[in-house]
């Protein structure tokens, strides 16, 4: 139901499904990665870029602590953060988010490809914003 409305342009009425259900991030135990990266999804298109982020890092903390393949979904989820993020042109958003060691790997990879698509594009710069900020948390 919640894909359904998503598929309709509907990302209120799929939030509010969503916040209805067990499903919204706060279940224990994993749900399979189609129903997650949805759940993401929504929580993007509803312009709640924060609670999507939140979102991937539980569900991959959750199949992190079951034993699952956590690298996997995790490069999946945070791939549709920055490619959501891209289209919307909410890249500056993105970099300053709390990122993760193993998340920085995916937001990297996914900021150079863009970059490396369309030089002329935010991403470019924002990869060089992203790598300072990194570099300046580490010293």
């Amino acid at each position: 139901m919640v894909k359904v409305l998503l598929e309709r342009d509907r990302p209120e009425a799929a939030l509010a499904v969503l916040r209805a259900s067990v499903r919204d991030g706060q279940a224990s135990g994993a749900v399979p990665l189609p129903e997650a990266l949805t759940t993401l999804r929504v929580w993007l298109h509803s312009d709640l870029l924060s609670e999507g982020y939140m979102y991937q890092r539980t569900h991959c903390d959750t199949v992190k602590h079951q034993g699952g393949d956590w690298a996997v979904e995790m490069e999946v989820l945070v791939s549709e953060v920055c490619r959501y993020c891209a289209d919307m042109g909410l890249l500056d958003r993105m970099v300053v988010l709390p990122w993760q060691i193993e998340e920085e790997m995916f937001v990297r990879k996914c900021l150079l490809e863009y970059a490396t698509q369309d030089p002329s594009s935010p991403a470019g710069n924002l990869l060089v914003v992203f790598y300072v900020q990194v570099y300046t948390e580490q010293c």
